[in-house]
């Protein structure tokens, strides 16, 4: 699927991939049960213990930090005549590998196989609901081709590895679905478990005194919601606040390097447009009310800080360290890595967005000390990390989104503990998350773009970052994830000219073919559909505002094509 590059060098101990979203690849995907996916031959095979391992010997292993790999899942539901698209489904099942510690491993792969079934069960109760919707919904005048491009219903989950040391494993998972209406629904959810034992944690073993940490961190809560959503608040918000104490598990939330992060999901105590609200409980301020063994975070995972929290206006205040503090001076910065490669304390980091509407949008803004950078208006703010690289450099990377899927992405090189603009880029996001889980592969940055090109496509591109602070491209091509569009096939309907072979020729008329790649500057790679040609189509982009179609030859390209699946 994704191609894997060579390294870029960000300095990690613990790896966290997650593979992009693929359809009818790796395990699960023709199956049509949770049962029928344990079944299946490409299942990737899971650690047996024999449960001797003694507790002195678990404590002793397991202070490596964990590998966590995600494995994708994912299905369609189709009519049974083929020509409707039902409903299409992902999700993601752990692999965890805790060095000399497979107990603990096993028991949180367990626990994953157990929530990946739930899933599918539940994804097949809703499908089973899709068909009827959508004979309904094509009666309506213009939703005729409702469910023929693309899926109608969907249902996705995924999860980020938002901690990961020897004391803790915590995920945050990201629930997304559509079961018609003007819009679908998300959610995070939090679930952290102990790195030693593998047993699932509640939020009674990290607090050891309920009482002062509830009263203390209602008040926080409320501090927070109101300095950072103030009039956008339902007016009932406080007695949400209140009642997420009276639930026997305790509230939503997980953990990461900085403390207890508590999670409101839309309508919670905003409206739909306020979006999911993290509120951050440091360790620092709370250190009395809780357990040390999950609360004193041991090492830097992945090699990069999580700063984010999806669509939240204010994101938390980070403090900002690296290896090895870098200068203009090359020679100062050589010598202090030879010192010893010592923690060096850059400062507090805060990332925002100045609230201008009720919505949550706002100027971007970021803060390192007194330094304060702004771009410009943004909708929302989609992710924002702290790149530790092997050479001792540190950067902060900011992806934001003006409105629907129009990405920005900034890079900041910290030196001096000063915030210098290296790179900006238009159209270029993470897609899967933090850098640490999706947005790396091999050390180098995985990330995507939006493309136009014989129709609409996510690509992938792997980038390393420049001595002169740029992102710099593996390839010429962006590689196109044909696994998520396999009913992207484009049907030539006119003898279409392209370069395969090492030679020029032509396809025929009732050729099929997918594109697989481009360098969204006059080539599209492709493939046809049996797998026996691929090459290259050389194309012009449309000329100013009026015009839309890519042309071939002078030729638009719709009259090559059978129907190109552009998104509306």
């Amino acid at each position: 699927m994704k191609k894997r590059m060579l390294l870029l060098g960000m300095a990690i101990w613990m790896a966290a991939a997650l593979a992009g979203c693929g359809n009818d690849t790796t395990a699960s995907t023709d199956q049509a049960t949770a049962a029928d996916q344990e079944q299946s031959e490409n299942a990737t095979t899971e650690t047996q213990t024999d449960g001797s391992q003694t507790d002195a010997n678990i404590e002793q292993a397991a202070t490596g930090a964990p590998l966590i790999q995600m494995e994708n899942q994912q299905k369609d539901w189709h009519s049974d005549d083929g020509s409707k698209w039902l409903m299409h489904a992902e999700t993601q099942q752990l692999q965890v590998e805790i060095p000399g510690n497979d107990v603990a491993a096993q028991k949180i792969n367990d626990w994953s196989e157990a929530d990946a079934s739930t899933f599918w069960e539940n994804a097949e109760k809703t499908s089973e609901y899709a068909e009827n919707d959508l004979e309904s919904m094509s009666t309506v005048s213009g939703m005729e081709d409702l469910g023929t491009y693309s899926y109608y219903y969907s249902s996705f989950q995924s999860y980020n590895v938002m901690r990961a040391d020897s004391q803790v494993i915590s995920l945050r998972s990201y629930n997304n679905d559509y079961t018609g209406g003007i819009h679908g629904d998300y959610a995070y959810y939090g679930t952290t478990f102990d790195t030693m034992t593998g047993e699932k944690l509640k939020i009674q073993d990290i607090v050891v005194d309920m009482p002062s940490f509830r009263q203390q961190a209602t008040k926080d809560i409320d501090k927070y919601l109101q300095e950072n959503y103030g009039d956008g608040l339902f007016e009932d918000y406080q007695d949400t606040v209140e009642q997420i104490w009276e639930s026997e598990d305790g509230f939503n939330w997980y953990l990461n390097e900085s403390g207890i992060m508590v999670i409101f999901n839309p309508y919670a105590v905003g409206p739909f447009a306020m979006g999911s609200v993290t509120v951050p409980l440091p360790y620092s301020a709370y250190a009395s009310f809780l357990n040390p063994d999950y609360t004193t975070p041991e090492t830097i995972s992945a090699g990069n800080g999580e700063l984010m929290e999806e669509t939240v206006t204010k994101i938390r205040t980070s403090r900002l360290e690296g290896g090895v503090q870098q200068t203009e001076n090359s020679d100062a910065a050589a010598a202090q890595t030879d010192s010893g490669n010592a923690q060096v304390n850059y400062g507090d980091l805060n990332v925002y967005m100045d609230q201008k509407n009720e919505y949550g949008g706002g100027t971007l803004t970021i803060e390192l000390n007194e330094q304060k950078e702004q771009t410009e208006y943004f909708d929302r703010l989609c992710d924002s990390q702290i790149l530790y690289l092997e050479d001792g450099r540190v950067f902060v990377l900011l992806v934001a989104d003006h409105a629907s899927d129009d990405y920005e992405l900034f890079l900041y090189e910290v030196t001096d503990g000063k915030l210098k603009l290296k790179d900006q880029q238009d159209n270029l996001f993470l897609g899967d998350g933090s850098v640490s889980a999706g947005g790396r592969k091999n050390g180098m940055l995985m990330l995507k773009k939006n493309v136009n090109v014989f129709g609409s496509y996510q690509c992938s591109m792997t980038y390393s970052i420049g001595d002169d602070g740029k992102l710099v491209p593996d390839e010429e091509f962006f590689q196109v994830d044909t696994d998520n569009y396999p009913y992207s096939v484009l049907t030539v309907t006119r003898e279409l000219p392209v370069s395969a072979n090492g030679g020029q020729t032509t396809l025929q008329t009732g050729t099929q073919i997918r594109i697989t790649g481009t360098n969204d500057a006059g080539i599209a790679l492709f493939e046809t559909t049996d797998g026996k040609v691929s090459g290259e189509i050389h194309y012009t982009e449309p000329e100013g505002d009026s015009e839309f179609y890519h042309k071939i030859n002078g030729i638009t390209e719709d009259q090559y094509f059978e129907s190109i699946p552009y998104a509306g």
